[in-house]
């Protein structure tokens, strides 16, 4: 048959401790609980506001997902059309720039699990920027030019994206912790 991953979320004093179990169905061997690696020990909050992707347009993957999850049959074919990563997926991707906010929103009948966003959205990635400062200078400081991205979607007629770095760093106040490293 196949491998199943099943995802189990404990939440304990308002912590929320992701586990996985491997099902191997055609050997009938199940293996224990054991920690996700992929997000570390922290509520669902946290993984949303710090580790996961919440504003990246939805993979082909999710969509099929979401598909399964569907009760309106048309959202259901349309999710499955969309989730074969075609050309209309490219066209309604770039079009819509949708985050996983708009494509729940678009689609009602889709009533996804927090334990599916979890493990399927992507992890934030580092963003890069130069530092525009001297150590000659400035010795314990490291000072960044970033610039505030901010955009529209669907012709400039849609919803207000910003950047998700850049506009975090723009609304941080003096003395906030930033975790940083330098790549040499």
């Amino acid at each position: 048959m196949g491998k199943i991953n099943l995802l189990l979320l404990v939440v304990c004093s308002h912590h929320t401790v992701l586990y996985t179990k491997e099902l191997c169905l055609y050997a009938g061997v199940q293996r224990k609980w054991v920690s996700d690696t992929r997000l570390p020990n922290c509520t669902v909050a946290q993984a949303l506001t710090y580790f996961l992707d919440i504003t990246s347009p939805a993979s082909p993957e999710l969509l099929q997902s979401l598909a399964e999850l569907a009760t309106d049959p048309k959202e259901k074919e349309q999710l499955e059309e969309l989730g074969q990563g075609t050309h209309k997926y490219e066209e309604w991707k770039w079009e819509n720039v949708p985050t996983i906010a708009d494509v729940l929103d678009e689609f009602h009948s889709v009533q996804a699990p927090a334990s599916l966003l979890l493990t399927q959205l992507p992890l934030l990635q580092p963003r890069y920027y130069s530092i525009s400062s001297s150590p000659d200078t400035h010795p314990s400081q490291i000072h960044l030019t970033v610039a505030v991205v901010k955009y529209r979607t669907r012709n400039d007629q849609g919803p207000v994206r910003h950047g998700v770095c850049s506009s975090w760093l723009n609304r941080i106040e003096i003395g906030d912790n930033v975790l940083c490293f330098i790549r040499r």
